[in-house]
């Protein structure tokens, strides 16, 4: 069932408008610090070819480090902004950069046309941080916002226009890594969208700074569109999509395929001690033959470095441990689960639309095999999970076993 990555635009965190318009009518907090932002130590005289520069649009974030048209380094992901504390999330970025992944908390304070952004003591990262970024720019057009589209061989690209500012990301999926982008400033007059190129990567070595770009631009039902003819003289339409972090858009939708960015956002849906009544679980001996139900508590932290995830289980006087991570090769998640009684459950774990598709060999302590499907529904704002476990167990036939976990703290 391996299909093409369809693409949209994570996770996860800020709440946005559904609704197409520019960003400054979003009536949140993270609307006060949208736009495009240079670091006053940084400040160069003439924008975009050089310099260190936060970009925030549409709940996307990005952070660029710039030096005579090419970009050095930078990550980027989802941003959310209470009206004191800026908490983004890398979710991508240039190869070296070990950001994606982290949480990063700062004190933010905006002032009239710049703001004060602090670290906070005890967050683990950037506590003695504190910067200044000045407002570079300001417009209010249809245009802005996030974009994201899906290449042939399975890239995405993700747009961010604001404040007569544009870049695109190239993001290979199953690692995070930008494997190229193009930015600058760009004008809109009478619906004719005109981009000139200010700053490329490292891969893009044959791209000519300060060329442009001349499209016809349009917004219609959540979409942006670009046309005109390209360089044999052909008529071509670009189609990009609007980000849309509430449907977990932002993440990679998959069928039979998972992506770096699905398993960072399992692990961060997962995080924490859970509490359920259940049934039985997929990790014991005795899944499938049971009645009634009971007490059960599981436990899940990422490790550092981001790359596994641990979990330990007890309940019914057993106990378990499980280690869950991430397959590039087969584009997987997979968890693997041991009980303390000797049964041992590995599942793949896929993305299905908004909920989650688990397949799971169930091995009992005698060889044993059995075949499970799950279907996981996560609601992050109630701090719910809830799975419905299916398939045959010895002569047993199980259908919709339902067990609800309920988050205790993270």
């Amino acid at each position: 069932m391996k299909e093409k990555i369809i693409i949209s635009v994570a996770i996860l965190v800020a709440a946005l408008s559904n609704a197409l318009g520019d960003h400054h009518k979003n009536n949140s907090h993270l609307s006060r610090v949208e736009g495009v932002w240079i670091e006053e130590k940084f400040q160069e005289p003439e924008h975009f070819k050089s310099g260190f520069y936060k970009i925030i649009a549409g709940g996307e974030h990005r952070v660029l480090a710039i030096k005579d048209g090419i970009l050095q380094w930078m990550h980027g992901g989802s941003v959310s902004y209470d009206g004191k504390i800026l908490t983004e999330k890398p979710h991508y970025s240039t190869k070296g950069n070990d950001f994606p992944g982290q949480t990063l908390t700062f004190s933010v304070e905006r002032k009239s046309d710049y703001f004060d952004q602090k670290g906070i003591p005890g967050s683990g990262s950037f506590e003695e941080l504190s910067e200044k970024w000045n407002k570079v720019g300001d417009s209010e057009d249809s245009i802005e916002g996030s974009w994201i589209r899906e290449l042939d061989n399975g890239r995405i690209m993700v747009k961010i226009i604001v404040d007569n500012f544009w870049q695109w990301v190239a993001v290979n999926p199953a690692t995070t890594e930008v494997t190229a982008s193009l930015g600058g400033s760009y004008s809109l007059e009478e619906g004719v969208y005109t981009e000139t190129t200010h700053f490329r990567s490292k891969d893009n070595a044959n791209w000519e700074l300060g060329s442009q770009w001349q499209v016809e631009a349009k917004v219609s039902e959540g979409k942006l569109h670009f046309s005109g003819e390209n360089q044999n003289g052909n008529d071509f339409v670009e189609t990009w999509e609007k980000l849309d972090h509430n449907n977990h858009r932002y993440q990679t939708i998959t069928k039979g395929r998972a992506s770096i960015l699905d398993f960072q956002r399992w692990c961060n849906a997962h995080q924490g001690l859970w509490m359920g009544e259940v049934t039985s679980v997929i990790g014991e001996d005795a899944f499938g033959t049971k009645k009634g139900s009971y007490t059960a508590y599981w436990q899940f932290e990422l490790l550092e470095g981001g790359r596994v995830g641990s979990s330990r289980f007890s309940g019914n006087g057993k106990s378990g441990v499980g280690h869950t991570y991430y397959d590039p090769a087969e584009q997987e998640i997979v968890q693997i689960n041991i009980s303390s009684d000797g049964t041992i459950a590995r599942s793949t774990i896929t993305p299905d639309g908004s909920d989650w598709a688990r397949q799971t060999t169930h091995t009992k302590p005698d060889g044993d095999q059995s075949q499970l499907s799950s279907n996981l529904t996560i609601d992050e704002g109630k701090g719910n999970i809830t799975i419905l476990i299916s398939g045959k167990v010895g002569n047993e036939q199980i259908t919709g076993q339902k067990n609800v976990w309920h988050r205790q703290h993270r």
